[in-house]
């Protein structure tokens, strides 16, 4: 049973990315985050068609924590509606992080280059 999911949050800035970033991996709501910076984004809003230049933050997470990585990602989001989509983790090469206590901690964090034995 796959209990791990992939997160995507898009921000207006690099710094409030940044800023969620902090906050997830400071609360442990998360065991690992990518940024993208520049992301090109096409989208009805208000019944027009948008466009948006956005950073995309990637979030690898337990499905146990979604639920408040929500609720605290809108309190420091700019969106009115914020875009925030998990999908299932299926398949991964390694875990690098396990639950404790309902949060993440590090197992090991390997070098390039070094054998993940």
């Amino acid at each position: 049973m796959n209990e791990f999911i992939l997160v995507f949050i898009t921000c207006p800035s690099k710094e409030k990315a940044l800023e969620i970033k902090d906050m997830l991996l400071k609360e442990r709501l998360a065991g690992c985050i990518n940024l993208i910076s520049d992301i090109s984004s096409f989208f009805w809003w208000q019944k027009k068609l948008d466009f948006a230049r956005e950073v995309l933050l990637l979030i690898k997470t337990h499905k146990r924590l979604f639920k408040e990585l929500c609720e605290k990602v809108k309190k420091l989001h700019e969106y009115s509606v914020p875009e925030i989509i998990a999908v299932p983790i299926s398949l991964r090469l390694t875990r690098l992080f396990r639950m404790v206590k309902g949060k993440f901690k590090v197992i090991k964090i390997w070098n390039i280059g070094e054998s993940q034995k």
